[in-house]
């Protein structure tokens, strides 16, 4: 059996696989490109926005919220260029100088439409907190928002 056709076999698979590495690695290439894109796109048109939008005001037992049941006013401001539809967010409770969130049943969702740079607000119930024994007036409230939808 000769030797040159063995040879010449070897040669054309190297160069085939040298050529389908080549090909592999620039599919991975391109695939790390637009998911790299993908990225930046939603930093800029999801977390970017969603930063803008700010609590407007915050206040337990607020003269414009004379329902006792509903004692505290909460107003989001869109300080974004797009549309929000809907603010979720979380109602928090905690002890003065302490870490333990004692809020029950605290997600929540603000469906008041905002153009850009409008603010609106409504009167909240106070959250239910994790023992009976608490007592709202030993505790502080924070609000925290989770998401924001927007318009297209």
């Amino acid at each position: 059996m000769s030797e040159q056709p063995v040879r010449t076999v070897v040669r054309a698979l190297g160069r085939f696989f040298n050529s389908a590495m080549l090909v592999v690695a620039a599919l991975v290439g391109v695939a790390l490109v637009l998911i790299a894109i993908g990225q930046v796109s939603e930093y800029y048109s999801v977390t970017i926005p969603t930063r803008l939008v700010t609590v407007h005001e915050f206040e337990v037992r607020s003269k414009v919220c004379t329902d006792p049941a509903y004692p505290v006013l909460i107003a989001f401001k869109n300080g974004s260029a797009r549309t929000v539809l809907a603010v979720h967010f979380t109602f928090e409770a905690y002890y003065p100088g302490r870490s333990t969130d004692l809020a029950e049943f605290n997600y929540l969702n603000d469906d008041f439409i905002r153009k850009p740079g409008e603010a609106k607000g409504a009167c909240w119930t106070f959250p239910a907190l994790q023992d009976a024994s608490i007592k709202r007036s030993d505790v502080e409230l924070r609000l925290r928002i989770s998401s924001v939808d927007f318009a297209n």
